[in-house]
């Protein structure tokens, strides 16, 4: 469902979205949030390497039994 625009003297002043809608938009915004915040630790070397990661990965698996 797209989101219905009310205006007041012809201009735009209140938008009506489905909750659907609005679950989008909000995880669109996460998502941008997480992966700017991504960015910006790789820009100030935040990083690990994948072998690194790997292993962490693992260790998470091993301690929930998958």
């Amino acid at each position: 469902m797209e989101p219905i625009f009310i205006t007041r003297n012809g201009v735009g002043d209140l938008a009506v979205m489905s909750i659907e809608a609005l679950d989008r938009i909000t995880g669109k915004f996460e998502l941008y949030r997480l992966i700017e915040r991504g960015l910006d630790d790789a820009k100030h070397g935040k990083t690990i390497s994948l072998e690194e990661s790997e292993r962490r990965i693992g260790v998470l698996l091993n301690e929930q039994g998958i």
